[in-house]
């Protein structure tokens, strides 16, 4: 993935860190951490690895906010194609889920 890309991708992805922590009091750590010792790509790679819920995707979802998650923003048309299939079948399947269990709201 290009610097600049990485870039934008890692802004995309604070940002709707930043909205979870003022609209829900949302906190993880873990996720920042990840960002910061791994880059962004590798962390979306990482979470999108498997089709499981880590506790802070399960918290997003739960609140029906899918949309701040990594899972969402990597589906963007100016992302998508910079993961592979098995990762956005499992980044599609955590959304597809979560709007089952709190309606598509977003």
């Amino acid at each position: 993935m290009k610097k600049i890309l990485e870039n934008n991708l890692r802004e995309e992805f604070l940002k709707a860190y930043r909205i979870a922590q003022i609209e829900h009091k949302f906190k993880s750590d873990i996720f920042i951490r990840m960002l910061n010792e791994h880059g962004a790509y590798e962390t979306a790679r990482r979470l999108t690895s498997t089709s499981n819920w880590q506790k802070g995707y399960e918290k997003l979802a739960f609140l029906g906010r899918y949309d701040l998650t990594v899972e969402y923003i990597i589906l963007q048309d100016k992302y998508i194609n910079y993961f592979s299939d098995k990762e956005i079948f499992n980044a599609k399947l955590k959304i597809e889920t979560a709007k089952q269990i709190k309606g598509d709201k977003y």
